[in-house]
């Protein structure tokens, strides 16, 4: 799920099975991460922001991936 924020910024959701199989989803490569885009996981969901704003604003609220 993408969702669209007021001033054009988007983060994409996704919602695996488990919080192992999101992790081994990432681990595999499941999610292509361009250079300017930060991921975070909580538990199950994958959070993928593609800016600096919503990236900082979600890095207080999950846990980011390197």
């Amino acid at each position: 799920m993408c969702t669209p924020f007021e001033d054009g910024d988007r983060a994409f959701f996704y919602e695996l099975a488990s919080a192992d199989a999101a992790g081994e989803w990432l681990d595999a490569g499941g999610l292509e991460i361009g250079s300017t885009d930060a991921v975070f996981v909580d538990g199950a969901v994958v959070i993928l922001a593609t800016d600096a704003r919503t990236a900082q604003e979600f890095e207080v609220l999950f846990n980011s991936v390197e």
